[in-house]
């Protein structure tokens, strides 16, 4: 690795931190950034190819605890950053390694009736700085609108696998949603179409808090689907298909927390909370 004369190197990974500084590699359309954080006001910074080149000399205007955005002349698959840390004063060095962005994915799809509204949430794996979600609907599953809810990624929402919601607080019994996610290009992805009508009552669980086992009640509309166990974080722990409309579920294994069940079956779905105890 090439550096720069420092008092101190200290190389840390990818978005981590040991007190002194962090970096990240971000796209917002067909450009490169990278943002610092934790690097001293008016220092100088390298940054630095690993696929070799001249180090790119970059001078922080930034107040002490601010991110600072620097763009690059082409996006790279690693580089080093070497600065000051702004805490210490000594030197301070970020490897950003297989750092290329990847395409933007939504997945984790579900759609619950709320006091607000109608909420659709999803997972976002890949997301950049810039991209607006926009809460589409649609009556036939076919011809969609916007609705009010949005939401734009910035510096200090942004995150690897973001668990995103938006709510519709103005809707019908019965609609069909879906996400679009637009990049700063115009560049724009989907997630899949969900339908929800009125569920009160379609589906529940009991006892509720519990301890070894549940029973699920369904109606019809999920007999022949599948139901998820997510953790609050978005790992899932448990999934299995739904063959009557009242079913046992073990929960003994797992640890005390709350946790999501999601339903789904052509088209529809429904989230219940767990605790466990």
């Amino acid at each position: 690795m090439k550096k720069l004369l420092l008092s101190t190197i200290i190389i840390i990974s990818l978005n981590t931190s040991f007190g002194q500084c962090t970096a990240s590699q971000v796209r917002l359309g067909a450009n490169c950034f990278v943002l610092l954080t934790g690097f001293a006001p008016s220092s100088t910074v390298g940054l630095i190819p690993s696929g070799g080149g001249a180090p790119i000399l970059v001078t922080i205007n930034a107040t002490p605890g601010a991110t600072t955005s620097i763009a690059l002349p082409s996006c790279f698959a690693g580089i080093t950053v070497v600065g000051t840390a702004s805490q210490s004063g000594g030197g301070c060095s970020v490897d950003i390694i297989n750092s290329q962005p990847l395409p933007l994915k939504l997945t984790n799809t579900s759609i619950t009736k709320v006091n607000e509204g109608n909420k659709f949430t999803f997972t976002a794996t890949n997301e950049l700085v810039g991209t607006q979600y926009t809460l589409l609907k649609s009556k036939d599953g076919i011809t969609f609108s916007e609705t009010t809810g949005s939401f734009i990624v910035d510096n200090n929402t942004i995150k690897p696998n973001a668990i995103r919601s938006l709510i519709d607080n103005q809707f019908q019994s019965k609609m069909y949603y879906r996400v679009s996610a637009t990049e700063i290009t115009g560049q724009k992805v989907y997630s899949n179409i969900l339908k929800i009508e009125d569920i009160e009552n379609i589906a529940s669980i009991y006892p509720n808090p519990a301890q070894k086992q549940i029973t699920l009640s369904v109606s019809q509309k999920y007999i022949g689907g599948s139901y998820q166990i997510y953790t609050l974080s978005g790992a899932k722990v448990k999934e299995q298909k739904i063959t009557n409309s009242t079913q046992q579920i073990e929960v003994a294994s797992l640890l005390a927390g709350t946790y999501s069940i999601r339903l789904s079956n052509n088209g529809y779905t429904q989230s219940i909370l767990l605790n466990k105890q």
